[in-house]
């Protein structure tokens, strides 16, 4: 198993969600600036039980790349 399909899945292709320093590495900017765009609803996330997650889907499609 490699390191995009351990752990939870996300559904589609099976890539799992990202936490915040990928997600950051990956759009970059900082996990400061990340946060505060998941925060107000401008970057598709979800935080569960105090965990940002970010969706590399979901991330493309906002961005408009593919992954």
């Amino acid at each position: 198993m490699d390191a995009k399909t351990s752990g939870t899945s996300s559904g589609a292709k099976g890539i799992r969600p990202w936490r915040t320093h990928e997600a950051a590495k990956w759009c970059g900017m900082s996990e400061r600036r990340l946060l505060e765009f998941a925060r107000e609803g401008v970057i598709p996330a979800r935080k569960i039980g105090g965990v940002w997650y970010f969706s590399p889907q979901k991330l493309a499609a906002f961005f408009d790349v593919s992954l």
